[in-house]
């Protein structure tokens, strides 16, 4: 029997692509935003550190009025209006593993993205539109990720970090803070390897069954 922290000898040290899709918590205004994402890259070295790039995307409405773009608008805030937020933007990721073993893996992730976001004042009983901004969101975030692998191939995961939005821009104090995501894992490192070994005996099989 493996040592749950046993350095999984079985992973190829060669550069091979890497996936994930990704799912975070992040709390605004004290309400939970769910930001969503994907993202490709590589995976490499002996403990298969990551460099990814993502794309991510959440839509954000609110009763109350936590974004103040300029005091002009204050007159213009109600309870029949809140704010809608879409953001969208890019993300360059590097896991750093500090273990990746039989059973588990931790790593530190670190982020820095750039992309936009529409921020908006609507009407709850129509489709008025008060007014509307586009602003820069550049964020910079910093976390701690265990995944548990349940198998060779799927697993269990959890993240935690802190996200810093540069406060130059006025989406910083919306979405800078604390995220956390949990979900399901997929290694995607021994994948390939293992459909080679695979395609490989299946046609030395096939020889040594010929007559």
């Amino acid at each position: 029997m493996k040592f749950l922290l046993t350095p999984d000898t079985t992973l190829n040290s060669k550069v091979s692509v890497a996936l994930k899709l990704d799912t975070r918590n992040s709390f605004s205004n004290s309400k939970i935003v769910n930001i969503n994402g994907v993202s490709g890259g590589i995976s490499f070295g002996r403990k298969r550190s990551k460099l990814l790039l993502g794309y991510y995307w959440a839509n954000y409405k609110s009763n109350l009025r936590f974004i103040d773009f300029s005091k002009n608008r204050a007159s213009l805030i109600n309870l029949d209006y809140y704010t809608k937020i879409d953001l969208h933007y890019f993300n360059l990721m590097y896991y750093h593993y500090l273990i990746n073993s039989y059973r588990w893996q931790l790593s530190l992730p670190v982020e820095v993205g750039i992309g936009t976001g529409d921020v908006s004042q609507e009407s709850f009983g129509s489709d008025l539109q008060i007014w509307k901004k586009e602003d820069l969101f550049v964020p910079l975030q910093l976390g701690l990720r265990v995944d548990y692998k349940a198998t060779r191939y799927l697993g269990l995961n959890v993240m935690a970090g802190y996200r810093h939005s540069l406060k130059i821009y006025e989406l910083s104090n919306a979405f800078s803070g604390p995220y956390y995501s949990y979900g399901i894992s997929l290694f995607t490192d021994p994948m390939w390897p293992d459909f080679k070994k695979w395609r490989a005996t299946r046609k030395n099989s096939k020889v040594q069954a010929k007559p």
